[in-house]
């Protein structure tokens, strides 16, 4: 990095809100777990404004119930699937288009 970097986190819960069923069975708004190696001289007002110490959705713990790995699982396959798919119609349409250009000159 040759530029100081600028960063903006952004807390968007409410905790007076109460959260729907869903959100808290997949834990949803769990703590934002950060590596203080990274984030040196806050301040306390800082530190506050990041919601260091709030452990007002915290579980210790917490594991994802069963059920979902299956679907993770069977998702990820097909993204995997489509992104090797693109990368093979990109050469192939390159490739087209290079065969393409030789035999007109």
């Amino acid at each position: 990095m040759l530029e100081p970097r600028q960063v903006v986190f952004l807390n968007y819960h409410d905790p007076q809100v109460p959260l729907q069923k869903e959100d808290l069975e997949s834990y949803r708004y769990h703590p934002l777990l950060l590596n203080a190696a990274f984030l040196g001289g806050l301040s306390d007002e800082d530190q506050r404004i990041l919601g260091f110490g709030d452990k007002t959705n915290y579980r210790p713990g917490f594991e994802q119930p069963r059920g979902t790995e299956r679907i993770h699982r069977t998702l990820s396959r097909i993204h995997d699937a489509n992104l090797r798919l693109r990368d093979l119609q990109i050469r192939l349409v390159t490739r087209l288009h290079r065969g393409s250009t030789r035999t007109r000159a």
